[in-house]
């Protein structure tokens, strides 16, 4: 973080998903014994230092994903094609295990917030799984009567965004991670 701070601007920190896709794995509902149907397809080392020679450069075009967050549709060098979850699951399938994550999700967020997680970090969290939900289905919005307001008794009472973590933004095509500075090289 003592770079961060002494060239502001300039860092950048990058997440990567090396993992793969497409695995599939039954279970049997009497026996509860599961059965391997597909193996994972991996991501090919090739395909991922393409994808993150795009983030450097600036080359790699991005759009919306199903969870809200953003994914790689186009890299130089790298053929996508074969990623797209459509090629191993269903639109049932695939609406089934985001319905799953959703549900995962916000039972975990309710058993932390019974730990004393501050209620407007609990709301935030049900908005965004709300979000997801919505794509998915309409479901009418439970009607309760307004909570008065009470003293914080959470167990964390600081803002829970780091003054060192940014939302990231995608920079312009051409405009790579490192200026080019005008000046005369030494």
């Amino acid at each position: 973080m003592d770079l961060v701070s002494r060239y502001p601007g300039k860092v950048h920190f990058f997440q990567y998903n090396t993992g793969g896709m497409g695995e599939k794995i039954e279970v049997d509902k009497g026996t509860g014994k599961k059965k391997l149907i597909r193996k994972v397809t991996r991501v090919p080392i090739d395909l991922m230092a393409a994808l993150q020679r795009g983030d450097l450069r600036g080359t790699n075009e991005y759009a919306k994903g199903r969870l809200g967050t953003e994914y790689v549709v186009r890299c130089e060098g790298g053929d996508l094609a074969a990623y797209d979850p459509k090629n191993f699951y269903s639109d049932e399938q695939i609406e089934g295990y985001v319905a799953d994550l959703v549900d995962g999700r916000r039972k975990f967020t309710e058993e932390i917030a019974a730990q004393g997680l501050r209620k407007d970090i609990r709301e935030l969290a049900h908005r965004e799984l709300d979000a997801i939900e919505a794509k998915t289905k309409q479901k009418p919005e439970p009607w309760a009567p307004p909570e008065e307001a009470q003293p914080s008794e959470a167990a964390e009472d600081r803002d829970p965004r780091s003054k060192w973590i940014s939302p990231w933004e995608p920079r312009r095509p051409g405009s790579g991670l490192f200026p080019v500075s005008s000046g005369k090289r030494r």
